[in-house]
């Protein structure tokens, strides 16, 4: 019962938080100021977000390789950049990505953006930290905007992550926030199916939610 009522107040507040955040279409952070269209992730009203920004607000980062898989709005990107570091922002969207080059232009930012699924179209090249604020709703995304909230009926974003992680020979820096409304117990497992392990590094909480902030490893064992 208390599962079934909290589904009906999460799918009457999601769709209300849905028409504010389509009706809001900027978002400013200190000297930054970015357009954020419709079915582009809004930093302002996720706490995924306001996680990512506090690691990179309180890490050294300054001539840092950072990848930002799954960028949205790419705050993190533009933040990181202002900051020092070697930054790529990617995303599975050509709209997202679009808008990503159409606000560095705007504010005056450089960094690489690239269009990629995952790691498909990223170089083999070292990066100091990769950062994912995934999608992890279990269903098939249809329009490209649903990319960003669903991760496949069974969860095909995370088997795809960690397998390219692996291949990658990656087994460390790996940052990733998820929230107590996701399936956290299913998602690890997968991700232990490839010896990777989450460890918790910061918890926020709102009014529907815990968000976590966790450092993903790879076990040598």
């Amino acid at each position: 019962m208390k599962k079934r009522i909290k589904s009906a107040l999460h799918y009457l507040l999601g769709n209300r938080l849905l028409k504010i955040i389509e009706a809001d279409n900027t978002y400013v952070y200190g000297q930054i100021s970015l357009t954020i269209p419709p079915g582009v992730f809004h930093p302002h009203y996720f706490t995924s977000s306001k996680l990512l920004i506090q690691f990179i607000e309180s890490n050294q980062v300054k001539n840092k390789s950072i990848l930002e898989l799954g960028c949205g709005s790419a705050i993190t990107s533009f933040i990181a950049s202002k900051k020092g570091a070697d930054a790529t922002a990617s995303d599975i969207s050509h709209q997202v990505i679009n808008n990503v080059v159409l606000n560095q232009k705007n504010n005056e930012i450089v960094f690489k953006s690239i269009c990629s699924d995952l790691f498909d179209d990223i170089p083999l090249i070292h990066f100091d930290y990769i950062l994912v604020n995934p999608p992890f709703y279990a269903k098939n995304p249809v329009l490209e905007k649903e990319h960003a909230w669903y991760c496949g009926q069974n969860f095909e974003f995370f088997k795809k992550l960690f397998r390219q992680l692996n291949e990658r020979e990656i087994n460390k820096c790996i940052y990733m926030t998820l929230s107590s409304d996701c399936e956290l117990a299913k998602i690890k497992n997968i991700a232990l199916e490839f010896k990777y392990s989450f460890h918790i590094m910061k918890t926020m909480k709102n009014v529907s939610e815990e968000n976590y902030l966790f450092e993903i490893r790879q076990n040598q064992n």
